[in-house]
């Protein structure tokens, strides 16, 4: 019973309040009279669900969850106008679906913790629109939660992550912006048992589709 969902890899933001109700993304990215260093985001959204080859107890077929959902958050700091960097951890989780032919109940927790690289072109998008592109590494576990028929897994494993991100910003403020994001993540192979039972999946990708809020912390 393998469940891949997306990590998505992971951004987002706490609301905080600002004086200026409204500025050019160059007032606040591109110069250090408007740049703020340190941020934290927070986002929600979901992932794309399809199939995936998994084997159990050496018979191999196709798990495919149910649609899921995903929280994600993030702490980072921008190194040159452009650029930033950040830690994040994500989760997503599928429910039920259908594996090796028959309906399974229970659910699959995704949890990724990425360290994430970001490239912004804020002279795309005028004044408050930012899009950007991203890749992050890290690892992934996966957590059965009583996932199976006939017989149900319990049981984590943890695996190596990667992703690629692509998104976009809109300033609301000096300090928040509104963002978008899809992930494609790569996750390694995992293994789970329950008993005698065996489980393992394949690498996959996922695909993932977030929105949230960033806010900038400290400036310089």
């Amino acid at each position: 019973m393998k469940f891949r969902t997306l990590t998505a890899a992971v951004f987002a933001g706490a609301i905080m309040t600002s004086a200026a109700p409204s500025v050019q993304a160059a007032d606040y990215s591109m110069n250090d009279s408007g740049f703020w260093s340190w941020y934290f985001e927070i986002a929600a959204g979901g992932a794309i669900p399809y199939g995936h080859d998994v084997t159990v107890n050496g018979t191999p077929g196709e798990y495919e969850p149910d649609s899921g959902f995903g929280l994600a958050g993030a702490i980072g700091a921008y190194f040159q106008n452009n650029v930033r960097g950040e830690v994040a951890v994500s989760w997503f989780r599928g429910n039920d679906g259908v594996a090796l032919g028959f309906p399974h109940t229970g659910g699959l927790n995704v949890i990724d913790v990425l360290a994430n690289v970001y490239y912004e072109f804020p002279e795309w998008g005028g004044s408050q629109f930012t899009p950007w592109v991203g890749a992050g590494l890290g690892f992934v576990v996966f957590d059965y939660d009583n996932l199976g028929a006939g017989f149900f897994f319990n049981d984590s494993d943890v695996a190596i992550a990667g992703a690629l991100h692509a998104g976009f910003d809109y300033a609301i403020s000096d300090r928040v912006d509104l963002t978008g994001r899809y992930t494609l993540a790569i996750h390694g192979s995992h293994d789970v048992t329950s008993g005698a039972n065996t489980a393992s999946a394949d690498s996959s990708v996922e695909h993932a589709f977030m929105g949230g809020i960033r806010v900038k912390m400290g400036g310089r």
